[in-house]
């Protein structure tokens, strides 16, 4: 959607009357977020998403990966191998990571730096964060399983509701995916955050309560 706002105030005319004919074009530096958020969040690439992250991947090429200096692209391309599955599976969970246990603005800044240096340092803070996130996950994992395992019973529960108070926020959400892909149930974990509780809910297919 932001990119779509983009979109329209580019073609708008204002910015054709500033930047003349070249306007449409700043627009293809905005296409590596969208490719970004579309891998990350696993929208199907059909339609409109498909083509514009087909496009944005033939922009690509190992020359602009070589001379970054001389490059339009920003650092998000130049710390992972030019495959969307690495955009999910290794840069996606770290941007992921510093927004749950960390500080959300690391990611903004090393998406928006023309530092490759500065892009890199940033990315081994988070890679550190998410290291620490993954330690947290499997921790909390492990404590949910263990109450499920004591009090679930297989015959008439037909969801999981859970609450620790020091279950970290930020990782609740993941621990009750996993819970559901375990047990195929509905799961709703819980913490406590300055007195109030917080909750992530995770449900399955079909699901109606009876």
């Amino acid at each position: 959607m932001a990119f779509k706002l983009i979109q329209a105030l580019a073609l708008s005319e204002p910015m054709r009357s500033k930047l003349g004919e070249d306007a449409p074009k700043h627009l293809l530096d905005y296409l590596q977020y969208v490719t970004l958020a579309t891998t990350a969040d696993i929208v199907p690439l059909v339609n409109e998403n498909r083509v514009m992250v087909k496009l944005d991947w033939s922009l690509l090429t190992p020359f602009q990966y070589l001379e970054f200096e001389h490059s339009s692209k920003l650092p998000v391309y130049h710390l992972v191998e030019f495959l969307p599955g690495r955009l999910f599976f290794v840069l996606a969970p770290r941007i992921n990571a510093v927004g749950r246990i960390g500080d959300a603005n690391r990611a903004v800044e090393m998406l928006a730096s023309d530092s490759y240096d500065r892009a890199v340092q940033i990315a081994r803070v988070m890679e550190n964060e998410n290291f620490e996130r993954r330690k947290i996950d499997e921790e909390t994992f492990l404590q949910a399983q263990e109450i499920v395992e004591k009090f679930l019973e297989a015959d008439n529960d037909s969801a999981i509701v859970l609450h620790q108070e020091a279950w970290h926020p930020g990782v609740i959400g993941i621990v009750a995916s996993r819970l559901v892909e375990r047990y195929y149930r509905p799961t709703i974990m819980l913490t406590t955050v300055d007195g109030v509780a917080k909750g992530s809910a995770r449900s399955i297919s079909g699901f109606k309560h009876l």
